[in-house]
């Protein structure tokens, strides 16, 4: 928790992992999976944008009919937002990319289109950013909604006040998605 720790947002195979094994590197293994979909939405200048551009993601996500609860909010501990839903489909690097960047996050400035790699990876839960010394923190929608980024912060900044994870579904994403 005192650290910075990291997830892949992909799985791998055995033999993607052999690989790793032997090269020290993920680079190269594009083939990986996930059934995730997450939203990094950051702004150094202004974390008050990726605030609001949060909400509005939701609000898609929510219109689209993903219910409130599964979906997973975390302020990052440095300058944004991760918006994560769990689907019930296997989807490809090229296919997250698709869904996240032109289907919900159309538009949103602080959305960050970089993290889609086959070798992405988010900071872990609890964990706490090397930079800010703030902890990567869930959040439900009322938090997010009705507190600053600065009263998140400060929410962020003890470990023994963090709330605990949302217990979150799978959620049915339709063909045309």
């Amino acid at each position: 928790q005192e650290k910075d720790y990291f997830t892949s947002t992909y799985y791998y195979t055995q033999e993607q992992f052999d690989q790793f094994t032997k090269t020290k590197s993920v680079s190269g293994i594009t083939n990986v999976t996930t059934d995730k979909i997450w939203f990094d939405l950051d702004s150094k200048a202004n974390p008050e944008n990726a605030r609001k551009d949060s909400l509005e993601l939701i609000s898609r996500l929510k219109d689209y009919g993903i219910a409130e609860k599964n979906i997973e909010i975390y302020f990052s501990g440095g300058k944004g937002f991760h918006i994560i839903v769990n689907t019930n489909r296997t989807l490809t690097p090229d296919q997250v990319s698709s869904i996240a960047i032109n289907k919900f996050g159309k538009d949103l400035e602080t959305l960050d289109k970089s993290v889609y790699n086959a070798s992405r990876i988010l900071r872990v839960p609890y964990t706490k950013h090397a930079g800010s010394k703030l902890y990567k923190s869930p959040l439900d929608f009322e938090t997010l909604k009705s507190k600053s980024v600065e009263e998140i912060k400060v929410l962020s900044s003890d470990y023994d006040s963090l709330p605990g994870l949302p217990e979150v579904e799978k959620v049915d994403l339709r063909d045309d998605t």
